[in-house]
């Protein structure tokens, strides 16, 4: 569960984060302004989840979350 929450949390700080609104928007070649209810959406698209709080209880979604933010960090570093 602690896992769960983290994930939730981390979801959430990252899509108020402009530099990762600004990733997720190039990855999924979004040309609109970036904002945190775009990322929000993109994120969801991504992972296949309705809310980001499916994080909590989707073990596979959290794996997906997981790859994205190393490849977020990877390619941002």
């Amino acid at each position: 569960v602690v896992k769960g929450k983290r994930a939730v949390s981390v979801a959430g700080q990252m899509c108020r984060q402009y530099p990762f609104q600004e990733w997720i928007c190039c990855r999924h070649g979004v040309d609109d302004e970036p904002n945190e209810e775009l990322a929000s959406s993109l994120l969801k698209t991504e992972l296949s989840i309705d809310s980001r709080s499916d994080l909590r209880d989707d073990e596979l979604a959290r794996s997906a979350f997981r790859e994205l933010i190393v490849q977020y960090r990877r390619e941002t570093a």
